[in-house]
């Protein structure tokens, strides 16, 4: 027969309770007395029963991690198809968290105008959701999430109802158009995400910042806003920068997806990174370090983004974390590489 946890308390010589609270990390039990239930667990090689545990106490140990994306994700790789890189390595640091409890994750993508919702949102499947992304939560989420009492973290987007986590966009933006200006560039491009993503306004914000503290005239015809995340807009975009007369010498690129198409354009006709113009990539990525030359970026730290939203929602989850939701800031930094020149 299986040994249960009464064998396990009365080998120890605790009570049944007592193994429970050692089994679910909770507080109050004695270090001798866990280590104790500890090595009798693993003498006798019992194996709690999580699922029925879980039935009883209304839990699942399932969060989800609902993507707010643009386009349901593709498997033919085109050029007009977004990376999904930034979701990808926010996931990263979530389950790199998670990996030390006993809860797993669940993934599902979904565009901010679908009303079908998708099978995580059945039967009280999770305990807790995270939702990732810049564009509006689907309204039949927002919806359903009102009936449901469990605990919420926004990443990348900012909701008065729950806890949220995203970068200093403005920050990010302006630390790049800085260290560009440091570096003698004084015609400096911004290739921006699209017009309806929050963070277009912000990294302008973060640009103009810069360009008027270190008393450049704010020249728009340097500023394109791309059409969606993808390279096809970002070719579009080098294109429209780079065809004219008074081209810029520098380049600051919205996100992965974009600075592939930005360097595609300059491939094309032959420019040469730095030695004909630089760029700064936003959104540091492992494909920034596999380009030639590497490129030097803005690292927003997307897992450590992950890893702190993952800590926020175990905190609602636990109960150590009470009272209103809660608004916090990752300070980006910038990963010097190869792709900015200095000009004389």
């Amino acid at each position: 027969m299986p040994v249960t946890i009464i064998d396990v308390a009365r080998a120890a010589g605790v009570s049944k309770t007592t193994v429970s609270a050692v089994l679910c990390g909770k507080s109050g039990v004695k270090e001798e007395t866990r280590k104790l239930v500890l090595d009798t667990i693993r003498e006798l090689k019992y194996v709690p029963n999580f699922t029925a545990r879980n039935f009883v106490q209304g839990k699942t140990n399932i969060l989800g991690a609902l993507i707010v994306h643009a386009d349901k994700p593709a498997t033919d790789y085109r050029f007009a198809q977004e990376t999904g890189v930034y979701a990808q390595d926010i996931s990263r640091g979530i389950i790199a968290r998670l990996s030390t409890t006993r809860y797993g994750l669940m993934t599902s993508y979904m565009t901010p105008g679908e009303t079908v919702l998708p099978p995580m949102f059945s039967d009280n499947r999770i305990d807790g959701l995270f939702v990732i992304g810049s564009l509006p939560m689907p309204d039949v989420v927002r919806k359903v999430l009102k009936d449901r009492n469990i605990p919420i973290v926004a990443i990348g987007r900012t909701y008065p109802e729950y806890d949220s986590i995203r970068v200093n966009v403005p920050q990010s933006v302006y630390l790049a158009a800085k260290h560009l200006y440091e570096n003698g560039h004084r015609r400096i491009g911004l290739v921006n995400c699209a017009p309806h993503f929050i963070a277009n306004t912000e990294r302008f914000e973060g640009y103009r910042r810069a360009i008027e503290e270190v008393g450049l005239p704010l020249d728009m015809s340097l500023v394109v806003d791309c059409s969606d995340n993808t390279s096809s807009s970002g070719y579009t975009a080098a294109r429209q920068l780079l065809s004219s007369d008074a081209k810029p010498t520098a380049l600051i690129t919205a996100n992965v997806s974009i600075t592939m198409g930005v360097m595609r354009y300059l491939y094309d006709h032959r420019l040469r990174v730095p030695d004909d113009i630089s760029i700064i990539g936003h959104e540091d990525s492992v494909m920034y370090s596999y380009a030639s030359p590497a490129l030097t970026a803005i690292n927003i730290q997307k897992e450590k983004t992950g890893d702190e939203a993952a800590e926020m929602l175990l905190e609602r989850l636990e109960g150590n974390k009470k009272g209103p939701p809660v608004s916090r800031f990752v300070e980006p930094l910038l990963t010097m590489r190869d792709s900015v020149k200095k000009l004389a």
